[in-house]
């Protein structure tokens, strides 16, 4: 069946993740900026991915939607090996993740100009 099938390669992924010391997440953002650059995308792809934005105790209980995006910056220059773009991606990721505080609306705030 096609579920079984599907379960076969969830399996298959989340063991390739344990086996390179990452997640099922890095190890498919990896594949998706491989896929992108190697398709056109170029030697350095952003990919867009939502977090829950929920790291301080007192948001925990709010009802509402706090989802942040993230911008995964991945530079696959050089024609990095397997192993090495699923480190790179690693590295974006948890980059991302520790200052994911900082949001985009924020950014854009202090990179804008005042009319004069």
């Amino acid at each position: 069946s096609a579920a079984g099938g599907f379960g076969i390669l969830v399996s298959g992924l989340e063991g390739m993740a344990r086996q390179t010391g990452t997640t099922l997440f890095t190890l498919l953002l990896a594949s998706f900026g491989a896929l992108l650059s190697r398709h056109g995308a170029g030697a350095e792809v952003a990919v867009g991915s939502p977090v829950a934005n929920r790291r301080r105790p007192e948001l925990e209980g709010l009802v509402g939607c706090l989802i942040n995006t993230l911008v995964l910056r991945l530079r696959l220059a050089g024609d990095p090996s397997w192993l090495e773009t699923t480190r790179r991606a690693r590295e974006v990721l948890l980059a991302a993740l520790a200052h994911q505080d900082f949001h985009s609306r924020s950014w854009s705030s202090a990179c804008s100009r005042s009319a004069i």
